[in-house]
């Protein structure tokens, strides 16, 4: 599989900004917001490097070499990374509700709303790499594919195929919508005062 490392870093990690326009406490609860946000992305980016880099490492071991459970380790790694990249999102979502609830401009709520949207794919994006990982793990343990028919076996090879695409067709969304966001923050001045 080949997984490239995300580059949703620099989408996700946003200036400090003022919301002029709104009192004071609305305008330092918002920056502070943005400062867990920022850590938050920084931990959910490096995390997902994780992932990928123990994901690749499986992609290097034939699932039918004698070494094939050399495998099985790296993705149990891969698998909680995941679950704790997970979590980092989850948490995403709730600052960005935050963010939403604040009485600052109607950009910034609007992007807030783009950033908790780009969080919620990330985590249909783990659930099919939750998918994906379970279906690796099967493949790459000899004593559970050794009880598989040939169209069981090609049939996990097709679901993993699949699950690959899917992932893929998620990443691809989630760096359109990044885009689009920055475009927004851009477009609006939202890290200027207003």
């Amino acid at each position: 599989m080949a997984h490239r490392l995300r580059v949703l870093v620099a989408g996700l990690l946003v200036v400090l900004v003022s919301a002029g326009t709104a009192c004071a406490d609305q305008r330092d609860e918002w920056n502070g917001l943005i400062e867990q946000w920022n850590a938050t992305s920084e931990e959910v980016t490096a995390l997902d490097v994780q992932g990928i880099k123990r994901l690749t490492e499986v992609d290097a071991i034939d699932p039918y070499a004698e070494n094939a459970a050399d495998a099985l380790p790296l993705l149990a790694e891969a698998q909680a990374l995941y679950l704790e990249r997970t979590e980092k999102v989850e948490s995403l979502v709730a600052l960005c509700d935050q963010m939403a609830d604040l009485d600052v401009s109607e950009e910034r709520g609007v992007y807030a709303g783009q950033q908790k949207e780009i969080a919620e794919t990330m985590l249909e994006d783990h659930a099919v790499l939750s998918e994906l990982i379970a279906r690796l793990q099967i493949l790459y343990d000899a004593s559970r594919t050794s009880t598989l028919s040939q169209t069981d076996l090609d049939r996990l090879e097709q679901e993993i195929d699949d699950l690959r695409t899917r992932e893929e067709e998620l990443f691809r969304r989630l760096i359109e919508m990044e885009k689009a966001s920055r475009q927004y923050w851009e477009d609006n001045t939202l890290g200027g005062t207003d």
